[in-house]
């Protein structure tokens, strides 16, 4: 069993968040070269 100092979980915390933000603003950067290329997709043959 480990116990957490409330500083290291906030340390924790705050790395977390920053993962997530960098994790929403590649799905943003996805959706939008998605968006932005999906009109010149060509149909299967």
């Amino acid at each position: 069993m480990s116990l957490f100092l409330s500083s290291e979980v906030a340390y924790l915390d705050e790395q977390a968040m920053k993962i997530r933000l960098l994790l929403d603003h590649r799905d943003d950067i996805v959706a939008e070269r998605t968006r932005t290329v999906k009109p010149f997709a060509v149909a299967p043959a």
